[in-house]
């Protein structure tokens, strides 16, 4: 058994229902003047921590963000910056993606979040 797996356990055993919102970029619409985008809603299960006030002084965390952990079951893509997380009524912007990987394949991913 390797770290990862009861990671991925856990998260089975123990997480939460999520929505993972992935936001494309459009092009340039010059009638408009602006750029497009879509979102598309992907249904995942996540496991949110909080951070230690060891984790915010002099680094990008702040006070309130979430860890949010999850598989990659069902992503067509890596989790970006313009992508967000919606856990019950709350939706998360993501400010850091930590991929999780066994050999070349990714198979969690940490991410920074914070209440928009």
């Amino acid at each position: 058994m390797n770290m990862i797996d009861p990671i991925v356990q856990a998260i089975s055993d123990f997480g939460k229902a999520a929505e993972f919102l992935v936001t494309t970029t459009g092009v340039y619409d010059k009638a408009t003047g602006k750029v497009g985008s879509s979102t598309v809603s992907v249904n995942i299960t996540v496991l949110e921590q909080g951070y230690v006030s060891s984790d915010l002084p002099n680094s990008l965390v702040e006070q309130g963000d979430r860890k949010i952990i999850f598989t990659n079951k069902g992503l067509s893509s890596r989790p970006t910056t313009q992508d967000k997380i919606t856990i019950g009524t709350t939706t998360l912007s993501i400010i850091d993606v930590n991929p999780i990987s066994k050999q070349s394949d990714v198979l969690v991913y940490v991410c920074q979040t914070r209440a928009m």
